[in-house]
């Protein structure tokens, strides 16, 4: 979209929001098609401060030629990849594979898609900085999260 870094900043201006506390996500099948053009932006959300997740990686054909060259600062585990773990492991080198390249890279990791207190359990067991799926929560109503929040609020993540 043109204009999409100048149209975020001054929306995020506009709404009192930090710029460190945003995370974009992008797609490995975006970032394929489109990798000269994401290099740009992400490089300008970047210099802005604004941090930069590569979802479902795994899923698709993402060159790691493009990662290195990418101001990326996460990497999700496709689901796909992490549903298979467990009895019979038939995806275990393959995340331990990504979580390798993360490490590498010097970039956060997280598991989708985990469902099982065993899939959390090989997970860290494995490297992975952090999970997100079923085993923690279903989708809730605003409501409810907020609720939520609420009663349980988080480390000071927005501390200086």
């Amino acid at each position: 979209q043109p204009n999409f870094v100048e149209k975020l900043i001054q929306s995020r201006a506009e709404n009192g929001i930090e710029a460190a506390v945003l995370k974009l996500e992008l797609t490995e099948v975006l970032l394929n098609n489109e990798a000269v053009g994401c290099k740009t932006i992400l490089q300008k959300l970047n210099a802005f401060g604004v941090r930069v997740a590569l979802d479902n990686f795994g899923a698709g054909q993402a060159a790691l030629s493009t990662l290195t060259q990418l101001p990326l600062h996460q990497l999700k585990i496709s689901q796909s990849l992490v549903q298979r773990l467990g009895p019979s492991n038939s995806s275990e080198a393959a995340v331990q594979a990504v979580i390798d390249i993360a490490d590498t890279l010097g970039l956060q990791v997280v598991a989708e898609g985990v469902e099982t207190a065993q899939q959390r359990d090989l997970l860290a067991a494995m490297g992975c900085d952090y999970a997100q799926g079923y085993l923690f929560s279903r989708p809730v109503p605003v409501a409810d999260f907020e609720a939520f929040w609420a009663a349980h609020p988080p480390p000071a993540l927005l501390a200086s």
